[in-house]
């Protein structure tokens, strides 16, 4: 993982133009999602659905690679699989579902425990 994030760095900063969303631009409730209506519930949901599935480090990561190729592959040119620019909003979106399963898995386990006993 390690060595994938190193050379996806080394590539995007030599090969590319990296393009950033501006923090006041990036709007919250912007639907321009490809499955959901909105593009942060899409971060949302899908961080939350890989944190289940693999674990939170995982879903950090690949939201953050996501973001990554959004920021040096522009929608312009890539069309679908390109993206606007790096959106800190999106990888907010992203810790967001990955705390939110962590809050339901830990409460799920102690309202488990108190029922047994």
């Amino acid at each position: 993982m390690k060595t994938m994030l190193m050379l996806l760095v080394l590539v995007t900063t030599t090969q590319a133009q990296w393009r950033t969303v501006p923090f006041n631009k990036d709007k919250w409730m912007s639907n321009n999602g490809a499955l959901l209506k909105y593009d942060k519930a899409e971060h949302f949901t899908g961080s939350l659905i890989i944190n289940i599935a693999i674990d939170w480090k995982y879903a950090i990561a690949l939201g953050f690679l996501w973001e990554c190729k959004d920021a040096v592959m522009p929608y312009e040119k890539y069309g679908a699989i390109g993206g606007e620019g790096f959106s800190y909003k999106d990888l907010i979106a992203d810790i967001a579902g990955v705390i939110t399963w962590e809050i339901i898995y830990y409460c799920g386990k102690k309202f488990i425990h108190l029922i047994v006993r």
